[in-house]
């Protein structure tokens, strides 16, 4: 387990025993396998109460964000036992949300949530003493992120000219350059004996590209959201985006994946002026509209599993920084069918 980690765990265990009275006990040894598609626990720990010992697996976050929090939750369905959050912090939104999907947690606050037989526990509303945002570092920014999001959604793209990387990600030959450095520096980015560049770590890399996107990237690409004036609620099936370079991403594209969700809000993202795609859709500027459209900032024509269908990677970071219950639950789907694999997941 990292340093970082364990001081994290060691705080929020001894929050957890002051405010609950409760001791938190972490399992010290090898790495452990995986619980269920897309995670893998950092710890096991047990807590105890009269005479009887709850064990969980756990995963330990140093900044929890509300999209980290439904990429958890996607993460977490079909686990084979109970599984369990420590985190620095947890604010009452997020704890409220935790208790909804009935994943336990506790953080170094003192806040908590148990809830099994002969262990309920419900603490929210502290505050860490000196509770500050960290900054994400530089290369989990807006302009980092689209060449990440590259990385993971082509295969060995990491092993091709910068130039060829800068052209794919949509981005400057110089912020790859700089980007390929502070990824070997963080230890994703590993050169073999041939000399090619391997991507490493590619599990841990999406998670925080997932935890990432909805606050540092998609904020900026948002053109705006609309209504429509003159469509029914499935005027989406017969849309045709090709003649303007366009696709469906969010419920939509999760919708056509896996034929298992019915939308309820569009999201699409375009290249260029808009405005030919707001005319033949009917669409008017709606700050609650049903419809959102963003900038499509890629340049990877292989990526996309479907034609006219965003890349599942996206689709699955937008899918989980809704927090929709129906959301996280079709987020684990286009995960196990399409993300997997592209992060060379072994079974267990």
């Amino acid at each position: 387990m990292p340093d970082k980690e364990k001081e994290i765990l060691e705080e929020a265990a001894a929050a957890l025993r002051e405010t609950s009275g409760l001791d938190a006990i972490f399992e010290k040894g090898e790495r452990l396998p995986r619980v269920s598609t897309g995670w893998r626990p950092d710890t096991v720990v047990c807590i105890s109460r009269e005479k009887k010992t709850f064990r969980f697996d756990t995963e330990i976050k140093e900044r929890l964000t509300t999209s980290a929090l439904g990429d958890l939750a996607a993460k977490l369905q079909g686990t084979r036992g109970r599984a369990l959050l420590v985190a620095s912090y947890i604010n009452p939104v997020q704890a409220d949300k935790l208790r909804t999907f009935n994943i336990p947690f506790f953080d170094a606050a003192g806040n908590a949530f148990f809830n099994e037989p002969g262990l309920f526990v419900f603490v929210s509303g502290k505050r860490l003493a000196n509770d500050r945002a960290a900054r994400p570092l530089r290369a989990f920014r807006s302009t980092g992120l689209k060449v990440i999001f590259a990385l993971l959604a082509v295969p060995q793209l990491e092993a091709r000219t910068h130039r060829e990387i800068a052209a794919d990600s949509g981005v400057s030959l110089g912020t790859v350059n700089w980007l390929m450095q502070e990824l070997t520096r963080l230890g994703y980015l590993q050169e073999m004996r041939t000399g090619e560049r391997k991507l490493v770590n590619k599990e841990d890399l999406l998670r925080r590209f997932v935890a990432a996107y909805p606050e540092q990237l998609r904020p900026r690409l948002l053109v705006g959201r609309f209504s429509s004036t003159r469509q029914d609620a499935d005027w989406w099936k017969r849309a045709d985006l090709t003649p303007f370079d366009a696709c469906w991403g969010g419920e939509i594209g999760a919708a056509l994946l896996t034929k298992y969700l019915k939308p309820q809000m569009a999201t699409i993202y375009a290249e260029g002026n808009t405005s030919r795609i707001q005319a033949k859709f009917g669409l008017r500027r709606d700050p609650a509209g049903e419809v959102e459209i963003l900038r499509k900032f890629w340049k990877l024509p292989d990526a996309a599993p479907l034609e006219q269908v965003a890349p599942a990677l996206l689709i699955y970071a937008d899918l989980v920084a809704s927090m929709d219950d129906r959301n996280i639950e079709t987020a684990g789907l286009v995960y196990e069918r399409y993300i997997a694999r592209l992060v060379g997941e072994a079974a267990a």
